[in-house]
């Protein structure tokens, strides 16, 4: 049975690393997250920062949100640590395929932290009104099975 998965979390850092990758001689931003809520409460899940150009506002955004005050990554970790925000966080299914061995490692990973979709605005008395002529014009969920018509199994006639 696997370990592995994925989702929307919450927690905070629990270790957070600034150095020098010891196998590459390359700067490393490494934390740890805690999942604080849910039936995943306790995991542990890594988190390794990319200073790659096309990525490195990410790890900027991502550290920034873990309480780094952004003047020098040299109080990264205190600053981390300090802070001990509880943040949103998203786990992911990370994979490697190894192109010499054919060897397919896999494991979870932290995606990105600290995003949430924005609020919603407030809705305006015409938008309430037509939302509200769009439920009177649907039609009514018919009595028996309540399924969703779109939902799996839901039209067992489908060949594919």
């Amino acid at each position: 049975m696997s370990n592995l998965f994925e989702g929307d979390f919450r927690g905070k850092a629990v270790k957070a690393e600034y150095g020098t990758d010891t196998k590459s001689g390359k700067p490393a931003v490494r934390v740890t997250m805690e999942i604080g809520e849910g039936p995943k409460t306790g995991i542990q899940v890594p988190y390794n920062g990319n200073f790659k150009a096309e990525s490195i506002r990410y790890t900027k955004r991502d550290l920034m949100a873990l309480g780094w005050q952004g003047k020098t990554i040299g109080t990264f970790v205190d600053d981390v640590m300090k802070a001990a925000k509880v943040v949103p966080f998203k786990v992911r299914i990370a994979r490697y395929d190894n192109p010499e061995t054919g060897k397919v490692s896999e494991w979870i990973s932290v995606g990105s932290i600290g995003y949430e979709a924005p609020p919603l605005a407030a809705a305006t008395n015409q938008l309430t009104a037509n939302v509200d002529s769009w439920f009177n014009e649907a039609e009514e969920t018919p009595s028996g099975n309540g399924r969703h018509p779109n939902a799996p199994g839901a039209d067992d006639n489908i060949p594919f």
